[in-house]
């Protein structure tokens, strides 16, 4: 007997799959999307209802629950919630069969030749018009790239240490990102701790802070810095692991907009979110024909994680704030609100926060989120990183 409590979770799963949702714009400037289809073939969905670019954009449970009902028959999600009970059955049957073919439609996809392209990170909604400017922009990018690592100029770059081992021979950054490879497959910790373990074993030890700059360039992926015409876009990477000979670009490669990343501590945090992108998002390069993907700040939070906890180990952290503590017995929980006021007026957060930022090289919202995981003796003033971020600039502007 059919439900519709059926109906809620398949427009449900089936907005799971719209929002993996990416967009590619081709050379002629036309638009293609891609989705990770686990529950539904979205695109045949999209295109059997003629939705436009608008429609697709519109990533919302309510839609899903509307395209639910015009697949399945009805015009309108009210539509189907006060059907009968015999016509929800049958809906419940071209639901079903709709999700029964995908499967034959994955393994027939997976015949198609895939294409390792660039994955594009965007840093506001990207207009018709922003993607054929970057259009334009990317072959003259990709021809300098390729002039670049088809010379030996691209090695000049690693120096005599960074490729010897402890017995003298050479040890070539191909042969580190095979172990890094092995250490990413057997991935019994997060990629930070697993990059961290490389970075470490390739300085033969050192306990030194993570470099990021040092640890890309022994793994042989190479950074190019662009000025691209517009800031909504942060970088772009390739695969990490790039093995198919008909590609143009036969290195891993990371490329940063300098328009955008335009501090020391972006350019840095770009450089992390894009190698995270190589390691841990090595699927997302495979597309069909298509060369670029973008994707959208917003839903890399995971990056956003890895990035912290690569620059700011908190044992380090912990270590380093030591040198700041004002041992002052007066404020100990539990506060009273007049006493958390006195210590808000008093203390000047923005000291401990730009010295964290100069030692580690990471923004100002690293910092405090880090702090506020830290042993910092005040961090239990602040109920939230906001409570923190905004005392932060009230003591900028009360000492500038």
């Amino acid at each position: 007997m059919s439900n519709i409590n059926f109906f809620k979770q398949e427009s449900k799963s089936l907005l799971k799959d719209w929002k993996t949702q990416s967009i590619t714009i081709r050379d002629d400037g036309t638009i293609s999307y891609h989705y990770e289809n686990k529950f539904y073939n979205m695109d045949e969905f999209f295109t059997a209802l003629n939705w436009n670019d608008k429609d697709r954009s519109e990533i919302i449970l309510v839609r899903a629950q509307h395209l639910i009902a015009k697949i399945t028959g009805f015009r309108n999600w009210n539509d189907l919630i006060h059907a009968s009970e015999s016509e929800l059955e049958e809906a419940e049957k071209i639901l079903r069969s709709k999700k029964s073919k995908l499967h034959e439609i994955n393994l027939e996809s997976d015949k198609n030749q895939s294409f390792s392209g660039f994955r594009i990170r965007c840093m506001g909604e990207m207009t018709l018009e922003d993607k054929k400017s970057f259009k334009i922009q990317l072959p003259k990018i990709v021809n300098k790239i390729k002039n670049y690592i088809n010379t030996d100029s691209w090695l000049e770059s690693f120096e005599l240490w960074d490729t010897l081992d402890d017995n003298g021979s050479v040890y070539t950054f191909f042969e580190r990102r095979e172990d890094f490879k092995k250490l990413l497959k057997r991935k019994q910790e997060g990629y930070s701790k697993i990059t961290k373990k490389a970075y470490n074993k390739f300085r033969n030890g050192k306990n030194l802070l993570y470099n990021i700059t040092d640890f890309v360039q022994q793994l042989g992926i190479s950074i190019f810095k662009v000025n691209l015409a517009n800031n909504k876009i942060a970088g772009f990477c390739t695969r990490f692991l790039v093995n198919d000979a008909n590609l143009e670009i036969a290195q891993p490669i990371i490329v940063i907009n300098e328009q955008y990343c335009n501090t020391k501590e972006k350019y840095l945090k770009e450089i992390a979110k894009q190698l995270y992108y190589m390691i841990a998002k090595d699927d997302e390069f495979n597309f069909t024909y298509d060369q670029i993907r973008y994707e959208m700040a917003s839903t890399q939070n995971e990056a956003e994680k890895f990035v912290e906890d690569l620059f700011i180990p908190l044992d380090k952290l912990n270590e380093y704030i030591k040198h700041f503590s004002l041992n002052d017995d007066r404020w100990t929980p539990p506060l009273t609100l007049q006493q958390k006021e006195v210590f808000l007026r008093e203390y000047r957060i923005e000291f401990i926060v730009n010295e964290i930022k100069a030692y580690f090289s990471v923004d100002y919202k690293t910092a405090i989120k880090k702090l506020l995981e830290s042993c910092w003796e005040y961090q239990f003033m602040f109920e939230s990183y906001d409570e923190a971020e905004n005392f932060y600039f009230s003591c900028l502007k009360k000492h500038e």
